[in-house]
């Protein structure tokens, strides 16, 4: 996983089914390869990209956002500053792979 830039990673928090029905629609739409990749995160991560999120709308610049509202409440835009050292490149610690 690449991200740079103002590039955004869209996050899905603890929702499995609505992971599996995006990545169905992305292979369904010829995104061959596209895979689901997972994280363990400390709850203190998810609470504070919930406090922080706004709705799309009104996203602007470096504003963690809202997505999918209408399929799910867990799911996010963050740009490359809002994410932790993991995205950064640095694998150790408290981030896992899985």
């Amino acid at each position: 996983m690449t991200i740079t830039g103002d590039q955004t990673l869209f996050v899905n928090f603890g929702d499995a089914a609505r992971a599996e029905a995006f990545l169905a629609k992305l292979l369904a739409q010829g995104y061959e390869g596209t895979t689901i990749k997972t994280f363990r995160v400390p709850t203190s991560y998810f609470e504070h990209i919930k406090a922080q999120a706004v709705p799309e709308s009104m996203a602007k610049g470096s504003s963690v956002f809202q997505v999918d509202i209408t399929k799910t409440s867990t799911s996010y835009g963050l740009r490359l500053s809002q994410l932790p050292k993991f995205a950064r490149g640095d694998h150790s610690g408290e981030w896992g792979l899985t």
